[in-house]
């Protein structure tokens, strides 16, 4: 297929790297020139602009931060006036779910079409194409991405036709990782305040039953005194804040949710923002006599 990729990220690219090389023409733009350089050397052709990446597609993929910049691409910037008439837009960032069924009402009042398609499994699973996709949307549109949707991921779920059960599903998922990444980190620090070998302690709990899939990927970067950046701190107050905004419409109560929120909160309020998230540990280590990180923080 010919389409259009914005957002270009630690999660964009590889994804966008996956279309390309199963043969699809891919268009990209970020507002990152080192990206956009490493996207072209892969056989991408790199738009100047978001506006002419977009212009005269059918296919149209966004992986952006937050919905706000989703709006401003297709409403300010207006994209969605140079997109072909009847145009698919598949959104695979992290947005609530009431903001996913607005949005779809919206392109479908110019002539476009909608699929809510988050994604999960971090940067390796982008580089893998092993991704998880909860996509939901028309059927005839879903079916007509499918084969696009599933090169970037190996787990493509479709949980039906109401625009935004993906962006539901992609909370609950955050919820869950959110949450046993700061234990994670609690744990960690418990290990370092005890005297433990933390090498030690993170082989025995992967064969354990404290063992999660954040742990394991996590607790390594942990460990490193400078870690890459694969995902940053910030995206949990972000990604925690649309959880807890959804259960608050419905009053249904989160508690664990909030309080780790704050913890995220917190770290990035401690100046650890744009560092990899696993740099929650940091909290824990200010408030230790021992260091998690091999160099300390």
């Amino acid at each position: 297929m010919k389409l259009a990729f914005i957002g270009l990220g630690a999660m964009g690219l590889p994804m966008a790297k996956q279309l390309i090389a199963a043969g699809h023409e891919v268009t990209g733009f970020d507002v990152n020139d080192r990206q956009l350089e490493h996207f072209t050397t892969a056989g991408g052709k790199a738009a100047k602009t978001a506006l002419e990446a977009a212009r005269d597609q059918s296919l149209l993929i966004l992986m952006v931060v937050n919905a706000e910049q989703i709006s401003d691409l297709l409403v300010t910037q207006s994209l969605a006036d140079v997109l072909n008439k009847d145009a698919i837009v598949i959104s695979c960032s992290t947005v609530s779910a009431k903001f996913a069924q607005a949005f779809e009402a919206q392109l479908e009042t110019q002539g476009l079409h909608f699929i809510d398609a988050p994604v999960s499994g971090g940067v390796v699973g982008a580089q893998s194409g092993s991704l998880s996709i909860m996509a939901s949307g028309k059927m005839a549109h879903f079916e007509a991405v499918k084969p696009v949707l599933e090169t970037m991921g190996k787990n493509l779920y479709f949980l039906g036709e109401q625009c935004g059960k993906g962006s539901a599903l992609k909370g609950v998922n955050q919820l869950l990782a959110g949450v046993q990444l700061a234990t994670a980190a609690e744990a960690m620090g418990f290990a370092a305040q005890n005297g433990l070998d933390l090498e030690q302690v993170y082989d025995i709990i992967c064969t354990s039953a404290g063992m999660s899939w954040m742990f394991k990927d996590r607790v390594p970067r942990m460990l490193e005194p400078e870690p890459v950046v694969a995902s940053a701190v910030d995206i949990w107050p972000k990604d925690l804040g649309i959880v807890l905004e959804t259960a608050k419409a419905t009053s249904y109560p989160t508690p664990i949710a909030a309080l780790v929120h704050q913890l995220f909160q917190m770290t990035s309020n401690s100046g650890w923002g744009k560092e990899d998230d696993s740099s929650i540990v940091k909290l824990y280590e200010k408030l230790s006599t021992s260091k998690v990180k091999k160099s300390g923080f």
